[in-house]
């Protein structure tokens, strides 16, 4: 019986190992699309508008991004609520359009809204983003 037990505690361990793995998988492809994502917007703020503004919200997403990716629980919950929002804000986006928008504007807006709602389900439902972050 005991070797049994033994068994069913390897078993166990494995899959929480396998979850930790999966979990660090998709927290470090999310980080690396914001923290891409990030360093585009930064760049056309600095070079293109020369907006200091934008440039240190920029700076402070990739900061955020990068507590997120050294497993802060609290960034996880700071991304997975942004991304909910942004959610909503494509879709107020996508519901407004009109002949003077920018195709490249629209075609942003319609990649961004499932990485958005991907990124909040798998931030706040995840088993395995969970246990990587325990």
């Amino acid at each position: 019986m005991f070797g049994l037990a033994g068994r069913r505690k390897d078993i166990r361990d494995d899959i929480d190992d396998s979850r930790v793995r999966i979990g660090k998988n998709i927290v470090v492809t999310i980080a690396t699309i914001l923290i891409v994502q990030d360093s585009v917007l930064l760049l056309f703020d600095l070079f293109l508008l020369h907006d200091t503004l934008g440039v240190t919200q920029a700076g402070i997403r990739i900061a955020f991004t990068v507590a997120f990716l050294r497993g802060k629980t609290w960034a996880r919950y700071f991304v997975a609520v942004g991304a909910a929002l942004g959610v909503v804000l494509v879709i107020y986006e996508l519901y407004s359009v009109t002949n003077d928008t920018p195709e490249w504007l629209i075609a942003y807006c319609l990649i961004m809204l499932p990485f958005c709602i991907l990124t909040s389900v798998l931030l706040f439902f995840s088993k395995s983003v969970s246990a990587y972050f325990n």
